[in-house]
């Protein structure tokens, strides 16, 4: 959890490295970055992956992310 994070912005470079798509690919995906819950009123989120990254690691690869801001 990186508070005050940016999940958008920040994870974009990642989500392109890892696909091998382009940044407007990757924000034309329709399931990137959607609200899955909310808590705390809203300090913190859970979002959806890309259709993408969802293949990824259901193909059995593991998807490690670390935010440093």
């Amino acid at each position: 959890m990186v508070k005050n994070a940016d999940p958008l912005g920040d994870l974009l470079p990642a989500e392109i490295h890892l696909t091998g798509r382009t940044a407007a690919e990757v924000e034309a995906d329709p399931r990137r970055a959607q609200l899955v819950q909310e808590f705390h009123d809203g300090e913190l989120v859970l979002l959806s992956l890309s259709d993408e990254l969802s293949v990824l690691a259901r193909r059995g690869e593991r998807l490690y992310c670390w935010i440093s801001l």
